[in-house]
């Protein structure tokens, strides 16, 4: 599934001052306590980090179902404009692709798990450049597929300014990959609108399944961040960097790295 023109569709700081060289028994228990109490609060950050990861590795989305309209609905009812939506590549040869409208800027794959077992992990970069996060919350690779597609095009496709997506960005702009993942699991206004959309009878063409269900299949997005092609797979560190492309033959290329 590509994403087209809808047309074409806080901190303490410490120095040590040589003024004096020995401590009162007074400071001495001041700083054991001072140690005592960000001891306590460094461990009790630490384990509520945790408790939030296993909180969202828990929690189970019901999955969003492989249509290009119900993606599209997901995309414009979290805040993308309606002058982007997704469309349905037929097929991956150069005459099908040729039909495809452009520009495109997102691509979306979904593929079956237990048939894919290609590991891409030593290709997995650090950029600041691409939006990434990783994914924790189960069966949610279809809305973290196209959140990356999104939040990797925002120069093009415009947000809304209070949807419940430019928000999330807004509010996880400095976190880590895994910090926002956390957040993603407790985005409830994005979960919402993914559980309508999912289980919208009049634009699904399948019946929804349980939120927890056993799934055999993987949504990703491929997209263009400057002059590389990026791989958004929620299941690794980061993104994978795939190396040169450009806009005219970003689905080419994209494809091209499905098909290996």
């Amino acid at each position: 599934t590509t994403l087209t023109t809808r047309t074409h569709t806080h901190a303490y700081t410490y120095t040590l001052n040589p003024q004096t060289h020995t401590l009162s028994t007074q400071r001495k228990e001041f700083l054991g306590f001072l140690f005592f109490v960000f001891f306590l609060f460094f461990a009790k950050m630490a384990s509520t980090e945790e408790e939030a990861r296993e909180r969202a590795a828990k929690s189970h989305w019901v999955a969003l179902e492989s249509n290009p309209v119900s993606l599209s609905k997901f995309a414009h009812s979290i805040g993308a404009s309606e002058e982007f939506a997704f469309s349905d590549a037929w097929g991956l040869d150069e005459e099908m692709l040729s039909f495809q409208p452009q520009p495109v800027l997102a691509v979306i794959f979904l593929f079956p798990t237990s048939k894919c077992c290609r590991d891409d992990s030593a290709k997995v970069v650090k950029t600041e450049d691409v939006w990434f996060m990783k994914q924790l919350v189960g069966n949610a690779c279809g809305t973290v597929a196209v959140v990356h597609a999104l939040a990797n095009n925002r120069d093009t496709i415009t947000l809304k300014e209070d949807s419940v997506l430019n928000k999330f960005l807004i509010e996880t702009k400095d976190k880590s990959p895994l910090d926002r993942g956390i957040g993603f699991g407790e985005a409830k206004g994005i979960e919402a609108v993914a559980e309508q959309v999912a289980t919208d009878a009049t634009e699904n063409q399948t019946a929804a399944p349980a939120a927890d269900d056993s799934i055999d299949c993987h949504f990703i997005a491929f997209t263009r961040v400057g002059e590389n092609l990026y791989e958004l797979d929620g299941r690794y560190e980061g993104p994978i960097d795939h190396g040169k492309t450009t806009a005219e033959t970003f689905l080419k290329d994209a494809v091209a790295v499905i098909q290996k």
